[in-house]
């Protein structure tokens, strides 16, 4: 008699994990789904950015923007080196004289 009641309060408890179990994967199930559309969304937007930058790549034109950022940001980091030992208008006069040459090859 004791183990029918041992056997029946295992089965119950087996029975209440198993679905709490089902539960919890059709939860995921749900989530799954929301998180697959929006990877959807992603994908797509990541093939309109791979496609834009394949013309930027190729025109002319990106190389010589390229250059001038590198320029600039010279011009920046040479501007806050100079900083310490005078005023930051100063510094930044003193790195545009010294890349005159730099500036002028730019081009807007």
């Amino acid at each position: 008699m004791i183990y029918i009641t041992v056997y029946f309060l295992l089965t119950a408890v087996i029975l209440y994990f198993v679905v709490r179990l089902l539960g919890a994967i059709r939860k995921m199930m749900k989530g799954v789904d929301t998180a697959s559309e929006g990877i959807g969304h992603i994908s797509e937007n990541m093939a309109a950015v791979d496609e834009k930058l394949g013309t930027i790549r190729h025109s002319g034109a990106a190389w010589e923007f390229f250059a001038a950022w590198i320029i600039i940001f010279k011009i920046i980091k040479e501007t806050l080196k100079n900083n310490k030992d005078d005023n930051l208008g100063r510094s930044f006069r003193k790195a545009l004289i010294h890349n005159t040459r730099k500036i002028s090859s730019i081009k807007l």
